[in-house]
């Protein structure tokens, strides 16, 4: 039977202001500054992912028990207490022992540092007020937390909704929902995906699939809900009723 193990790590980033001007930086930030820019950080991971694969097991050649045990290794970032941290969320299907645990931090760290992490904290991350570069792994201070369960205060938390333009669907609303879910999951948001899934079924009409898939991601129609009605006037009493 399949079970996860979280393993969580502190993270560390350059901020600058000015893009063109990488002389200094303008801030380092550690992971309590960095909360705010979750959203923007899971972004350019799933980008990443999307072209290098998501699954670090792959580039796992040693042939022991931890190739046989873990089956899928995937990064993320959550929260935990305030904190914006880097997460290997690990699938295994068999216990790991202590020697192989050691072998499993040893492999994530070396991919932090001169792997995976060398090329991400590469990246440019444009935020609303600047650019961020982010690294999972620095020599002042690094460990790793392991968790069995991630609680609720620790989940990813997304700031904005993704963008998803409704034109180009051909008027098929199940190619609009898998797309918005799609989106959803890669944010970060996989409960309202399946939320709104579960709402969209159930919908009566193609314009209330549409109003509802419109809450959960930006589209086209989301400013328009979003903006105020405007009150409607009184009946004006006619002199009968005066």
């Amino acid at each position: 039977m399949e079970r996860k193990l979280y393993l969580l790590s502190p993270l560390q980033a350059e901020f600058y202001e000015n893009e063109s001007d990488r002389m200094y930086p303008d801030d380092v930030m550690d992971g309590r500054a960095l909360a705010v820019y979750g959203a923007d950080i899971l972004q350019k991971m799933q980008e990443r992912a999307d072209h290098v694969g998501e699954d670090l097991m792959e580039y796992y050649d040693e042939k022991d028990s931890v190739k046989e045990k873990v089956t899928n290794l995937e990064l993320s970032v959550v929260l935990k207490a305030g904190e914006l941290m880097g997460c290997a969320e690990v699938t295994i299907q068999a216990p790991l022992d202590r020697w192989e645990m050691n072998r499993l931090e040893t492999y994530l760290t070396g991919q932090y540092s001169d792997g995976w992490g060398e090329g991400f904290e590469q990246q440019d991350i444009p935020v609303e007020d600047g650019v961020l570069n982010v690294h999972f792994w620095n020599s002042d201070y690094f460990r790793m937390d392991i968790l069995h369960k991630i609680p609720e205060q620790i989940k990813p938390e997304c700031a904005v909704k993704p963008k998803l333009k409704l034109l180009g669907h051909d008027g098929n609303v199940f190619s609009i929902l898998g797309d918005a879910s799609r989106l959803l999951k890669q944010n970060g948001q996989p409960e309202a995906a399946k939320e709104m899934f579960d709402r969209v079924t159930s919908s009566q009409s193609y314009e209330q699939a549409l109003a509802i898939i419109s809450e959960y991601v930006e589209t086209e129609l989301s400013r328009d809900m979003d903006q105020p009605k405007p009150e409607k006037q009184g009946k004006k009493k006619t002199e009968r009723e005066r």
